[in-house]
């Protein structure tokens, strides 16, 4: 159990630095943990893909749109 709990801590510390790299702040947000954050990037992508905020509320299904 201490092993997994060592390699846990690994674990976040590279989702962190990747965060910091790629330039999201997504954990500033109440709530937004690093394991959130490095999910939505996971799959979300390259935000600037979308072209508005509705765009990605969509992708994401959030607020489909008809």
């Amino acid at each position: 159990m201490r092993y997994n709990l060592e390699k846990m801590k690994e674990i976040k510390v590279v989702q962190e630095e990747m965060l910091r790299e790629l330039g999201y702040h997504l954990e500033t947000m109440p709530g937004v943990d690093v394991v959130t954050a490095s999910s939505l990037v996971s799959n979300i992508g390259d935000i600037k893909r979308f072209k508005s905020p509705d765009n990605l509320e969509n992708f994401a299904g959030f607020a489909p749109l008809y």
